[in-house]
């Protein structure tokens, strides 16, 4: 029972550092495919190309395909409708900050060297504790897992060597243990006297 449990959470939280992983690709890779272009649409499809089969690409592909095709549902425009669909699948608030940004900055034109520039060493910032959380969050717990086992191990050990005391006693003709066995017992493997 417990080891498809391990291995079910080794692999969730593989899911979630790629999807953390391709969340920080894909907001670096729009923000310098954007520099180029100056334009949503045309830096999401260079950020297309340059992801393979997965998630984060059929994604992009959807948004460009509501950004050319689709028909704005509300009053916030096909563009900001598009991004969201990315953002729904991420839920990522850095995501929608970068968004707004490119949102901005192609509405309104201007500059946006800088901007982008902070944007970019943030995400980077992002990324580095993202990265570190997860890697505490694997230690923490291998350390649980490696407690667990180590206390069943105890548990067991103590358990064996108080039945082998048991079938001496009864060899001897004994009803109770001997202190000594009775503070082994709690010496060695943690055992409570109480229970002895």
């Amino acid at each position: 029972f417990v080891f498809p449990v391990l291995v079910l959470d080794m692999y969730k939280k593989m899911y979630e550092q790629k999807r953390f992983g391709d969340a920080c690709a894909y907001m670096e890779q729009l923000l310098y495919a954007f520099q180029k272009t100056g334009k949503i649409v045309s830096a999401l499809k260079e950020v297309r190309g340059i992801f393979g089969e997965g998630q984060i690409r059929l994604c992009v592909e959807e948004a460009i395909a509501h950004m050319e095709y689709g028909h704005p549902v509300g009053e916030q425009g096909v563009l900001r409708e598009g991004l969201q669909k990315i953002e729904r699948y991420y839920a990522c608030d850095k995501l929608a900050t970068v968004h707004e940004l490119l949102l901005n900055a192609e509405e309104y034109g201007g500059d946006v060297e800088a901007s982008v520039t902070l944007v970019l060493e943030d995400i980077e910032r992002f990324k580095k504790r993202g990265y570190q959380l997860q890697a505490e969050k694997r230690k923490s717990h291998t350390d649980n897992v490696i407690s667990i086992v180590v206390a069943v191990l105890l548990c067991a050990a103590a358990l064996y060597l108080l039945n082998e005391m048991q079938e001496t006693m009864k060899a001897e003709g004994k009803t109770e243990l001997s202190g000594a066995d009775a503070f082994k017992l709690y010496d060695t493997y943690g055992f409570p006297i109480d229970l002895t």
